[in-house]
């Protein structure tokens, strides 16, 4: 009997657990652009700290990676944009690559 309590205790709700061990990998184009075009969208971080007249510092460069990085995406022609799209879909559907991922 007491096998069969642990055993109830323990089971009792596999669907549940299955479903919330599901993850969904978000992300953006912008931020695709962030970890494909790092190197265009620091250049334009550049250019934006040097009309604001600031100095680089890490949070100046923290607050203004995005907007770089949505500039740079503007700039794109549309096959650039379509890469970008499909490799925003190619991460949601695979998630991190090997590289990355945890052991």
């Amino acid at each position: 009997m007491k096998t069969l309590a642990k055993w109830i205790a323990n089971n009792w709700r596999p669907v549940v657990t299955e479903k919330a061990a599901q993850t969904l990998m978000r992300t953006t184009k912008v931020e695709m652009v962030w970890k494909k075009c790092k190197a265009e969208v620091e250049s334009e971080m550049q250019v934006m700290l040097e009309e604001a007249n600031e100095e680089p510092t890490a949070a100046a460069k923290f607050r203004l990676r995005t907007a770089a990085a949505k500039r740079v995406f503007n700039s794109m022609d549309e096959q650039q944009k379509q890469r970008i799209a499909e490799l925003v879909q190619n991460y949601k559907n695979e998630g991190n690559s090997t590289d990355i991922r945890q052991a």
